[in-house]
């Protein structure tokens, strides 16, 4: 029974407890009797989940976790009331106790603050808390402290921004710490160096500034540092070294500078080491191996020199070096390797390593990417090397400097993995009919061939992976092949720009996957193809700079949805602008075209606009204020159009550069217009800081802005540039008060309007404004004095206003030009006083300093008004060897005239000439029974070194020519020859190839002294032909000599120096009396260089005299070369430094060379190792001679080219440092080598103190490895070098003409030096002395004219008859043509300037000519000129004058009154007598300017009565000449020996003439300073009778 019972009973209770489950179930679910989540716990999760708002899933990010983008989702979906809480997703408990030890909220779409009294205080058990990868913000919750036993915190990739140091200070176990990615400011906290126990910490991707702390070296137990993409300064302390766990350390993209400490080396363990993009300097790691762990390494972009340690290749554990974009230098070693190497990535690229490839590459199979990108290899690269990486995928090795041509097919072969190639910028041969094929292209998606001298287009087959092909700057010609979208069916970006292409081949197919098309600076013509049409995905396309016309397709409405970038500028669209193509445009730039009709305002609904050019169109319409609604329009280009009316008031949130300048908007600014003007105000600083520059990827966004008086491109945008230009309009009323508010504006051109009242005294509120422009106005008062304590304001126009009183007394001020106050009348002040007195004041000590000898040369020796050379004229010239005054008698020597008959009854003459010292023209007559004092047209030939002519003795015409009826005769410049110049003007043909062939210099022939021949220019290659001084007894030595002397020293500011290096030196230049060569090089820009290097790679080059003449001429100082290269070069130094007597011997020679041949001094350019021993030999050649050439030539220079160093290595150190600061410290200047870094020249300029203007920055124009590229960017180094007040060096200026830069070399020569100017500005003004006359004549051309007669049309290039040269501005973008041109007859010699444009109604223009600095005394002074247009207009010219007691003012001399309306142009209006020479008009008038300085000369054309019509203008100015009136009596030409007292010796003459020519009479035709000529029949002649010579 008992055993009954019990069964009963059990099996009761277990009834009854069915029974409560079964009935009571709502209960059982309530009492969870067996969950492991504790109540409390549970209850304080669900209160967290209630903290946040959880995101829609539309609202979604990206979320990254170990790398790679994860979608997001709430977790917190899963937390419900009664399900046990440690199930829910992301909870974590303990599996005893049921406390939460684990949250993972990461990437849970969160957001919200936490609060002080959070809920997670609750959670007291954490250990673990992940809240990475959501939207909280704000600061970190305090009350985290309280979870004490937390051992690991990640709050990563989010948006909290404050930091309470108290909320981790307690979290004594933590082992992970994770702030990542967030906006945490301010100093690393100091409360993380309690936590010792840290193994992990990670606070990169925030805001942090300030050092890294040396606590951070108390953490012992780290393993991972990571403090990359922050703002942290200073350098990596020393105590990092304790950190001897650490695996990975990672500072990159932070400011950081100095040298690495060496206590880096202590981290044995370490594997990853990230140092790029910082500023660190010095040497790298010097005993890299103790770092045996090593495996990746990324130091790329800081400044680190010296060489690379090769023991870093060798590492047993390196897979990745990454050491691109530093300073490193000398030759790449990679260190012996007997197992094959781990190196995977080898990246050190854009450094200054030099020398030949190393062999030992090709053992490092295992490379999968190798970049090499500007190695300056300078000789010949064995690519096979390259041929044994065959796991190579990325390759880079552009830039090489390398003359070896890379055949694309051939070197493609050796490869089947390569996915992305870039040659660019190297030799590359793509005439292998066949294509490139696969498997080389089977995984390629990119190919760069940038500017590899390609001229067709290459061939490939079918490459479906390809994405990227790149060809821009090459020399292909004709259409684009139209099997290129088929062969390339994925291509998604393709840049041609920079070519010569025309047009498009038909094509079923045109790539219909291009995203970025780049088709700029071509010769594409016709409307704009329809295929682009069907590129719905494209992005970016730029046509822009070619011809393309017709309208802008509609069809390009289909791009709505993916265009960003849009530029179609400059060519000859016309039409409106459609309405349906901007959806998504952040770049619309369609300047530069025939475009009319309005804005469309369909624009206002495209939010994501940021530039909007449509500059230089027709655009008729009122100002689009409804663009203010476009809330990222940051640039905003309306000039030059016909929009018209007020503007109202508006505001702009994004704008920083506004140009709405030449149109024909009126009305008042109210006084508050700019208020709302807040990105001016102060600039967004919240982009990206690696991105300067507006930009896309592909694409850099390009202006064009009026600054400092310039146009300057600006081919880049600043993200901090920020620029306002209201000028050419008609506004009036104040200049609003509110424009002080716009303190971040750089640019601020408000001239050319009516503006009235006073400068706002708020603009002293503009710290950051660079150019300041408010001329020609209607303002009075003063010049607000704030505007003299603005540092960076550099330059300030205030002219043509009613400005009076105290002129500010700011460094800035006293810089200024004096034309800078011109027609302000009431200023006056000590900074006025300075700069308008002491231009006058020098110029007096300049004259009254002369040796009375120059002024007695001044007197006697007259300047022809045109040019020196005449070639294929029908005469012939002997010039004699006069010398004066310094000889009592004149003597001619003509040698060896004998005579020979021949039997056709033709006179053949042979002449060689001697020496010239005085400005006259020697004529050659014939004289025969029936033809007296008449010249007859020849023939010429050249045997040898004699050149031989035909005459006619009868009075009919010769063979091929007319015959001058008259004596004819021809000019050349003031003392262009000390020098000479050939009997008939014959010259030899330049080169056999014209411009495109090669130097000459390597053959130019071994001189028989003992035989007069053409004179030429040559170097010596040879020290023993120096030390023998041979040179002084050649034939050519005297004609070598320069005539023309320089008065002027250098400037005491940052200078510009060129150095000629063109096809390597004496081309066309090497003929002394030229050539016929129209077509060769030259340079005409004198007025941007202070200093002219003639370069070649021979021994000793010795400039020729036409570069010197000029030169001088200008005011340019002249430099030749002493060079020593390579093995030859160190031989050479041995020998010439062998003692110290020797050196002394050279040096004394190069003085004695450019002594006597009157250049001024020597750049010495040493390019080879020196021995140790030698090194004080070399200091000793240096030094003495620049105290040699010193003494002997008053203002000579000696410049050091930075080379070899002072421990006798041939080391480039790119900037002014210890190693070469001892050559610089012993002569005038320093060159710097050209692949300097952005630093450099500041450091430069910190080393040389108060010679920092001595330092000279080299620029390669060619671009290789110049900081910023060179070629059509060389201003980009030329505005930081003009920043740091250092000076510039520019190389190779030929790069022009010898890369044929389109559209030829005249316009291009033009554009690319505008470049300079805009940069650097004026730096030599000129003329500086009366009579002042030029005709423009450049120093080559087709024809030579006088007094607007045309004498020759034959072709002839003399560079020492270079007249001075105008100051002309080239404005490319400007319907008006200002330029010399030798295409039009011309008034005197070979070129006048042409003035073509457009006058809209009675608008006047004008246009600068020259730049003098003349001082005028009492004496009157006569002006003349002369033009050659129709009666539509007149033309004057507008003399402005500056006075310390008068001011400034301008005064017009014209042939007639302009209009009332523009008198506030000048003072007065002086009208010129005229007269009719051939069909110019020449115009004179005299005017008396006493105490006076004439400081600007221009052009200025205008109507004489008023009309609202606009007319075409083509006006010739052909000369410019003003003398002074006592000069002119003075000259009434000094009475010239009688022809008896020549004497004359003979030389070499030898005629061939008819029997009936009696005799030869030579004549001497003087001409003066000013142009004009001594009448023929009163100058000197002598005849020599032919009669018994045989």
């Amino acid at each position: 029974m008992k055993g009954f019972r019990s069964l009963t009973s059990t099996s009761f209770l277990t009834l009854f407890i069915l029974f409560l489950f079964g009935y009571n179930s709502e209960v059982a679910s309530t009492v969870p009797t067996r969950h492991l989540c504790r109540p409390e716990q549970r209850n304080a999760l669900l209160q967290l989940k209630n903290e946040f708002e959880v995101l829609n899933s539309s609202l979604t990010y990206n979320c990254i976790i170990n790398d790679e983008i994860v979608d997001p989702h709430p977790k917190t979906e899963s937390w419900g009331n009664y399900s046990d809480c440690c199930t829910w997703e992301g909870i974590t408990c303990n599996a005893k106790s049921g406390e939460v030890i684990e949250l993972n909220l990461g990437c849970s779409n969160l957001r919200g603050q936490f609060h002080s009294n959070s809920s997670l205080q609750n959670l007291h058990s954490l250990t673990t808390l992940v809240l990475s990868g959501n939207l909280f913000n704000g600061q970190i919750m305090s009350s985290i402290g309280n979870i004490s036993h937390l051992t690991s915190l990640d709050l990563s990739q989010n948006n909290f921004s404050e930091f309470n140091p108290s909320s981790i200070v307690d979290l004594s176990y933590l082992t992970f710490l994770d702030l990542s990615r967030n906006r945490f400011s301010g100093q690393i906290p100091s409360s993380i160096r309690n936590l010792s126990p840290l193994t992990y910490l990670d606070i990169s991707g925030n805001q942090i500034s300030g050092q890294i702390p040396s606590w951070i070296g108390n953490l012992y137990k780290l393993t991972h540092l990571d403090l990359s993409l922050n703002n942290l300064v200073g350098e990596i302390p020393p105590s990092i070294g304790n950190l001897n766990q650490l695996t990975t350390l990672s500072v990159y993209r932070n400011k950081l500078n100095g040298s690495l400490p060496n206590a880096l080396l202590n981290l044995t363990e370490l594997s990853n080491l990230e140092l790029n993009f910082n500023h660190f300097t010095g040497t790298f790691l010097p005993n890299v191996t103790s770092l045996s762990k090593l495996t990746h390494l990324e130091a790329a972009t800081n400044m680190f020199t010296g060489t690379l340690p090769s023991s870093l290749f060798t590492l047993p554990s390196i897979d990745t070096v990454i050491l691109s974009d530093n300073q490193f230098n000398g030759i790449l070693e990679l260190g012996n390797i007997s197992l094959p190497s781990k190196l995977r990535v080898l990246d050190v690229g854009n450094n200054n390593l030099r020398g030949p490839i190393p062999a030992t590459l090709s053992k490092f199979t295992n490379l999968d990417r190798l970049v090499l990108s500007y190695y300056k290899t300078q000789g010949p690269v064995d690519f096979s090397i390259f041929s044994h990486l065959k796991k190579m995928e990325d390759l880079d090795i552009s830039y090489l400097n390398t003359t070896t041509t890379i055949e694309l097919n051939d070197f493609l072969s050796h490869f089947k993995r390569l996915r992305w190639v870039v040659l660019s910028g190297n030799h590359v041969s793509v005439t292998d009919k066949s294509p490139v094929s696969d498997p080389p292209l089977r995984l390629m998606y990119k190919l760069y061939l940038s500017g590899c001298g390609i001229t067709e287009f290459p061939k490939f087959a079918t490459a479906e992976n390809m994405s990227s092909l790149d060809i821009s700057k090459n020399k292909i010609k004709g259409k684009v092949p139209g099997w290129l979208w088929t062969t390339l069916p994925n291509l998604d970006y393709l840049n041609l720009s920079n070519n010569s292409f025309t047009g498009f081949e038909n094509s079923t197919k045109h790539g219909l996957s291009m995203t970025n098309f780049l088709a700029s600076n071509n010769n594409f013509s016709g409307n704009i193809p329809s295929f682009i049409c069907d590129w719905r995905g494209l992005a970016t396309l730029d046509l822009s700079n070619n011809n393309f016309n017709g309208s802008i397709p509609r069809c390009m409405g289909n791009l709505k949805s993916s265009l960003l970038d849009l530029n179609l500028r400059q060519n000859r669209l016309n039409g409106g602008l459609p309405e349906n193509i901007y959806e998504s445009l952040r770049t619309l730039d369609i300047g530069h075209n025939q475009l009319t009709g309005k804005l469309p305002r369909s624009l206002i609904r495209f939010s994501s606009l940021e530039v909007l050019n449509v500059e230089s169109n027709i655009i008729n319409d009122v100002f689009p204020s409804w663009l203010s609604s476009l809330p990222e329009l940051r640039v905003l280009l309306l000039s030059s159009n016909a929009f018209h009316g007020p503007i109202p008031q508006t505001s702009f949130p994004k704008l920083q550069i506004i140009d709405i300048s030449h149109n024909h908007f009126n009305g008042a600014l109210p006084s508050d217009y700019f208020v709302k003007w807040s990105a001016m105000s102060s600039l967004v600083t919240d982009y990206d800081l690696d991105q300067k520059y507006m930009r896309d990827f592909y694409y850099y966004n390009s202006i064009v802005l009026m600054n400092k008086g310039f146009e300057l491109e600006l081919q880049r945008i600043s993200q901090v540039f920020a620029a306002l230009d209201f000028s050419g309009n008609k506004f009036e009323g104040e200049i609003p008060r509110s424009i002080g508010l716009l303190k971040e504006l750089h640019v601020l051109n408000l001239s050319n309007n009516a503006f009235t009242g006073h400068i706002p005294s708020s603009l002293g509120n503009l710290t950051a404004l660079e150019s300041l422009d408010v001329s020609q106005n209607q303002l009075s008062g003063e010049i607000p004095q704030e505007l003299g304590e603005l540092s960076f304001l550099s330059y300030m126009n205030f002219s043509h206003n009613q400005l009076a009183g105290l002129v500010p007394g700011g460094t800035q001020f006293r810089r200024l030009n004096c034309s800078s106050f011109e027609d302000n009348m009431g200023l006056f002040g000590p900074s006025l006083d300075e700069i308008c007195r002491d231009i006058h004041t020098s110029t007096v000590t300049q004259q009254y300093e002369m040796p009375e000898s120059e002024d007695v040369e001044e007197m006697l020796s007259w300047t022809a008004a045109l040019i020196g050379v005449l070639p294929g004229i029908a005469f012939g010239w002997v010039i004699g060897y006069i010398l004066v005054p310094y000889k009592p008698e004149w003597f001619m020597k003509l040698f060896f005239l004998r005579r020979r008959r021949h039997h056709n009854s033709l006179k053949r003459f042979f002449v060689t000439y001697p020496l010239l010292a005085l400005d006259y023209l020697a004529i050659l007559e014939l004289t025969t029974t029936k033809l007296q004092s008449t010249l007859m047209p020849f023939d010429h030939e050249e045997k040898g070194d004699a050149l031989y002519g035909e005459f006619n003795s009868s009075s009919g015409s010769y063979a091929r020519s007319k015959l001058f009826g008259e004596l004819l005769r021809a000019y050349f410049s003031r003392r262009t020859l000390l020098t000479s110049f050939p009997l008939s003007l014959i010259m030899p043909k330049s080169n056999d190839g014209g411009a495109d062939s090669e130097s000459e210099s390597e053959s130019v022939p071994l001189l028989d002294l003992s035989k007069p021949s053409s004179p030429i220019s040559f170097p010596i290659k040879s020290l023993q032909y120096l030390k023998s001084r041979s040179y002084f007894d050649s034939f050519h030595f005297q004609f070598n000599r320069s005539t023309v002397p320089l008065r002027r020293d250098l400037p005491d500011r940052p200078r510009v120096l060129v150095c000629h290096d063109m096809k390597g030196g004496y081309v066309d230049d090497k003929w002394i009396q030229g050539c016929e060569n129209d077509a060769g090089f030259a340079i005409w820009h004198w007025f941007l260089m202070d200093v002219f290097v003639y370069f070649s790679h021979s021994l000793v080059t010795i400039p020729p005299p036409c570069w010197t003449n000029t030169a001088h001429r200008h005011g340019v100082k002249v430099l030749g070369t002493f060079i020593t290269e390579w093995d030859e070069g160190k031989a050479t130094c041995n020998e010439m430094l062998a003692t110290k007597e020797s050196a002394q011997m050279y040096a004394e020679r190069l003085a004695e060379l450019a002594t006597s041949l009157g250049f001024d001094g020597w750049l010495i350019n040493i390019e080879n190792e020196i021995d140790k021993e030698q090194v004080p030999n070399l200091m000793e050649f240096v030094s003495h001679l620049t105290k040699v050439l010193h003494l002997s030539t008053p203002g000579s220079l000696v410049i050091w080219y930075d080379s070899v160093t002072a421990h006798g290595h041939l080391k480039w150190q790119d900037h002014l440092n210890e190693k070469n600061k001892p050559f610089f410290d012993l002569c005038d200047g320093i060159f710097m080598n050209y692949t300097w870094k952005e630093s450099y020249p500041k450091l430069s300029a910190e080393v040389a103190g108060d010679r920092k203007y001595d330092v000279y920055m080299g620029i390669d124009v060619f671009g290789r490895g110049s900081f910023g590229g060179g070629q059509w960017t060389v201003d980009t180094a030329l505005d930081l070098l003009k920043r740091n007040n250092v000076s510039a060096a520019i190389f190779a200026p030929g790069w022009v003409y010898e890369t044929a830069q389109p559209p030829n070399f005249h316009t291009a020569q033009n554009k690319w030096w505008s470049l300079v100017e805009k940069s650097w500005g004026i730096v030599q003004t000129y003329p500086q002395v009366l009579p002042f006359y030029s005709d423009f004549n450049q120093g080559f051309g087709n024809h030579v004219s006088l007094e607007g007669r045309q004498l020759s049309d034959a072709p002839w290039y003399n560079i020492s008859c270079q007249s001075l040269q105008p100051l002309l501005e080239f404005k490319e973008d400007n319907t008006d043509i200002i330029q010399v041109t030798i295409e039009d007859a011309s008034y005197n010699g070979g070129g006048n300037i042409v003035f073509k444009g457009r006058l809209e109604g009675d608008v006047y223009f004008t246009a600068r000519l020259f730049k003098p600095l003349l001082h005028l005394s009492s004496s009157p002074i006569t002006v003349s000129y002369s033009v050659k247009s129709d009666e539509t207009f007149k033309l004057g010219l507008l003399l402005s004058f500056s006075s310390a007691s008068h001011g400034t003012k301008s005064i017009l001399v014209a042939p007639q009154e302009p209009i009332p309306r523009l008198d506030h142009m000048f003072l007065k209006c002086l009208v010129t007598s005229e007269q009719t020479v051939s069909e110019w008009t020449v115009h004179e008038t005299s005017l008396v300017m006493d105490e006076h300085t004439l400081t600007e000369i221009s052009f200025f054309c205008y109507r004489t009565e008023n009309s609202t019509k606009a007319s075409e203008y083509v006006a010739l100015l052909g000369h410019i000449s003003i003398k002074d009136h006592v000069q002119l009596l003075q000259q009434n030409f000094v009475s010239l020996p009688p022809a008896s007292s020549w004497v004359i010796e003979a030389h070499n003459i030898e005629l061939m003439v008819d029997s009936d020519v009696k005799g030869v009479s030579f004549v001497v035709q003087p001409c003066g300073e000013d142009g004009l000529w001594r009448k023929l029949d009163d100058s000197p002649n002598l005849l020599v009778d032919l009669e018994g010579l045989s």
